[in-house]
């Protein structure tokens, strides 16, 4: 058993080449540990800064950093360095409401963070440890009428996919300046989608979905992953 956290956790999450298990408490920490050795040797690195409960994290694609996200609406970021998690490296300035999640490209380029301001931001990552943040660092799009509670960033950072807690997919494409394509291009008040999820070679995206007239008709879809397969979709 993995013992630490003084409050109840709220999220896991372990890195693409497993070696790091990350987990999230309501006490605000981020607990990291390092399963190179095996379950018989775990060290735990602990994460101090947030001071609310933590309610978003990511391993970057690559294994060098770690991302957060709280109830006290900032994103802090932690550099892995090989052997340890180090000190925060940056905060990430405020949303005007907590964090629901966090999304990295493949290539640590672009981190996207969703606030329950219904605002997605998207960071110039490089640009941040560079020059640190600052409004040409970063870009928000505002266009959402509903929260964000579920992101997906592909791995190149050109296709963008949320889903709202009213039950729509959006997707925007573009990179670092994301340019939106639809609004809300899937799912309504009557055919809510519960959750998506995609697949580990990033083909296809898997979604369910409830039909409020007729529960016995609900059901779960596959669609390409592409621009093109994702605004057939939305027609």
């Amino acid at each position: 058993l993995l013992h630490g956290h003084q409050r109840p956790l709220q999220l896991l999450r372990i890195s693409d080449d497993s070696r790091y298990l990350a987990s999230g408490g309501q006490d605000g920490t981020v607990r990291v540990y390092d399963l190179r050795n095996g379950i018989a040797e775990i060290h735990a690195y602990v994460l101090r800064g947030h001071i609310l409960d933590v309610t978003a994290l990511v391993f970057s694609s690559q294994g060098n950093w770690v991302a957060t996200g709280s109830r006290d609406n900032t994103v802090r970021l932690w550099k892995l360095n090989g052997t340890r998690p180090g000190p925060e490296t940056m905060i990430l300035g405020e949303h005007l409401g907590w964090i629901s999640d966090l999304a990295f490209d493949e290539n640590e380029q672009v981190l996207i963070s969703a606030g329950y301001d219904k605002t997605l931001r998207v960071w110039d990552f490089p640009d941040c440890l560079k020059n640190g943040v600052s409004a040409a660092s970063y870009q928000d799009l505002t266009e959402a009428r509903s929260v964000s509670r579920k992101l997906f960033l592909a791995r190149t950072g050109g296709l963008l996919v949320s889903l709202d807690f009213n039950g729509c997919l959006r997707i925007y494409n573009g990179g670092v300046r994301f340019r939106q394509y639809s609004h809300m291009f899937f799912g309504n008040r009557t055919l809510p989608i519960t959750n998506m999820t995609v697949t580990p070679d990033q083909e296809w995206l898997i979604f369910s979905y409830r039909n409020q007239s007729d529960p016995r008709r609900s059901g779960v879809r596959l669609w390409p992953l592409t621009l093109d397969g994702l605004l057939n979709l939305a027609r």
